[in-house]
């Protein structure tokens, strides 16, 4: 038991070293040599959790994506509306962003890794069909990843554009991500209206916290 525990707090000691060095200077300056020394691990220890760089800020991206979805589906849960869980998703992600600068440079470069945005896209497309199987009762598991595939590059793009160009702002931004999906998935206009009016309402009502970051 008390080997599992260590085992346990050497990962954790290991992932939060690393979200702490991307964060304050950045993924590509970060050596893994740093997040060894720091994290005051071995580096055979390192590697038995963790088969390199990207492995860890796939851990942490999936960290940060996973807890807004939970959020997200709580939320939506509450107010009795499933289609709100990806509008609440899209825009605690940006109202994240936009609060915490080094956080959206963090998942930039996760969108910019092949590796780790095919993860995402693979969470995308199991999250999407929860969220919109009611309208898309005959779609196959592939109708569903290769739209989570043009998610991603959505996201990607208005990512970009909120941290290098803020041609963009921020509530067209998102307004436009939730229509453009929701579209996607054949869910009605009508109702795509009241789903942006009822995110920016919860938004601006609930004090939101993910992984210790405030909206």
């Amino acid at each position: 038991m008390k080997k599992q525990k260590n085992h346990k707090n050497t990962k954790m000691d290991i992932l939060n070293t690393a979200r702490e060095l991307f964060e304050t200077q950045g993924y590509n300056k970060t050596t893994i040599r740093q997040i060894i020394k720091k994290a005051g691990v071995t580096t055979g220890s390192l590697y038995h959790f963790y088969s390199n760089k990207d492995d860890i800020l796939l851990n942490i991206t999936n960290d940060y994506f996973e807890a807004v979805i939970t959020k997200a589906n709580e939320l939506a849960h509450e107010y009795n509306e499933p289609l709100l869980g990806f509008s609440l998703d899209a825009s605690i992600i940006f109202h994240l962003m936009d609060r915490h600068k080094t956080l959206e440079e963090l998942l930039l470069t996760s969108y910019n890794s092949p590796f780790v945005s095919a993860q995402i896209i693979n969470l995308a497309s199991n999250a999407t069909k929860k969220w919109f199987g009611a309208y898309n009762p005959s779609f196959a598991h592939c109708e569903y990843y290769n739209r989570s595939v043009l998610i991603r590059g959505i996201f990607h793009g208005l990512l970009n554009d909120h941290l290098y160009e803020s041609a963009i702002p921020l509530k067209d931004k998102i307004d436009l991500l939730i229509t453009t999906v929701n579209q996607m998935f054949n869910v009605p206009n009508e109702k795509i209206q009241k789903l942006l009016l009822q995110t920016e309402k919860i938004i601006n009502e609930n004090k939101i916290t993910i992984l210790d970051y405030k909206i």
